[in-house]
């Protein structure tokens, strides 16, 4: 529900939004108000996100003219970065997808990165 969340928060024009991240969620809707650059870390065998949805929402971006980049993880499934119980958690793909998330987080903050209040 948290990917979700993040990118209907992401279409509203009113929040400055540079950088979502979302793990193994879709969602479509209207970006053209956007101002987040995306990055989607996708498992390759997810029953709760399809590969028409993913689809849909890469044009959805495109036609707003948002950078987005999707990462499919082979051999993962829905919740591959979760630990505990009845996870799906893999290992390397958790460590690929955070350092990949720090990486396009940290290129956001420019200038800022280090700045104190």
């Amino acid at each position: 529900m948290g990917g979700h969340w993040a990118l209907w928060l992401a279409q509203r024009q009113d929040l400055p939004l540079e950088r979502t991240v979302v793990y193994y969620a879709v969602r479509n809707g209207n970006y053209t108000h956007s101002r987040s650059s995306f990055m989607f870390h996708l498992a390759e065998h997810d029953e709760w996100v399809s590969s028409a949805g993913t689809k849909k929402l890469q044009r959805s971006l495109e036609e707003a003219q948002r950078p987005a980049v999707f990462y499919n993880y082979a051999g993962t499934e829905h919740w591959f970065f979760e630990r505990g119980p009845e996870k799906t958690y893999n290992a390397a793909a958790a460590q690929l997808s955070w350092a990949r998330t720090l990486a396009f987080l940290r290129a956001g903050l420019g200038d800022a990165r280090g700045a104190g209040p």
